[in-house]
């Protein structure tokens, strides 16, 4: 059944794309159909794997807004694109390869390691070349929530327009501020009409030919342009919930090229990085509580 889906990921988008440039009117009854016949096998894998009650409202909207997205043209090309870097890595580049360079935590305080580490089940996507050993960060309070109060109010997201900050010194070479954030967060739904799967984002080039990649970002928030050069630790924007996102959190990760979609995600080397219990880390799993250490040149951190 998994494998199904892997499939049906690709051959969505597909159909999708030919609804965008389909004109006729025969053509479109056609495919329309087919789409969401298409869609009936996750439905139906989500109601046996979910058994209770209580998950399926939780999920309801999620699915709901992620079969929606399929209809997005703008998500459908870049869909396409994604697939297309997915097989340039496959074949010329999938060996798994950590940074050079070493990384602090892009942002202060303690946050949380929801999606991501360096092995498979610990993985963001572990197969999505580019997204391999991405994270997902948010901060979350001593009742493991990541807001307070009412789910449905973004500003009560303890990370919603936290500074994000430069993880390492570089240059900025690629920028998006044009994403809305979407406010309808509590209910697992996504943005279908985003104009990117990554939101607003910054891409910053490091030494060794490594890239910094920052998304979700909040709309207008951007502290730098095009071309700066950065220090680390650098304000560079504030956490948001643009692109695809069911609440606001920082995707980070390190590529070896600058293109999102074609990228290959590196396993990321952190350094001056503790855990809660104050044990200091190289490498982060899924579920890590972490901060930056505070060292002779890092006053700032709190």
């Amino acid at each position: 059944m998994k494998k199904a889906f892997k499939i049906l990921y690709w051959i969505l988008p597909l159909i999708g794309l030919v609804l965008k440039f389909t004109t006729t009117i025969e053509w479109k009854l056609i495919l329309f159909p087919i789409l969401f016949i298409l869609l009936i096998p996750d439905v139906i894998e989500f109601f046996k794997t979910k058994k209770e009650k209580s998950n399926k409202e939780k999920y309801k909207a999620y699915y709901k807004t992620s079969a929606l997205m399929f209809l997005n043209p703008i998500i459908n090309w870049q869909s396409i694109v994604q697939l297309l870097g997915q097989l340039f890595l496959y074949l010329f580049d999938k060996r798994i390869e950590e940074t050079k360079n070493k990384y602090i935590l892009p942002f202060n305080g303690k946050w949380g390691a929801v999606n991501g580490g360096t092995t498979k089940e610990n993985s963001h996507s572990w197969d999505i070349f580019t997204q391999r050993f991405a994270y997902d960060f948010v901060i979350i309070d001593t009742q493991e929530n990541s807001f307070k109060d009412n789910p449905n109010m973004i500003e009560n997201y303890y990370c919603y327009n936290q500074p994000i900050l430069a993880s390492q010194k570089g240059v900025v070479v690629d920028i998006r501020n044009n994403v809305r954030d979407y406010q309808n967060v509590g209910d697992y739904s996504v943005d279908c009409k985003t104009r990117h799967i990554a939101g607003n984002y910054i891409t910053i080039k490091h030494d060794n030919e490594e890239f910094s990649f920052y998304a979700h970002l909040k709309k207008n928030s951007m502290k730098v342009k095009k071309g700066d050069v950065v220090k680390e630790r650098k304000h560079i924007a504030n956490c948001g919930n643009s692109g695809n996102s069911t609440e606001p959190h920082l995707h980070f990760q390190i590529m070896n090229r600058r293109n999102f979609f074609f990228g290959k995600s590196l396993k990321i080397k952190f350094e001056n990085t503790i855990t809660q219990t104050g044990k200091e880390v190289e490498f982060i799993e899924k579920e890590m509580i972490v901060k930056n250490k505070k060292t002779a040149t890092n006053k700032r951190y709190k």
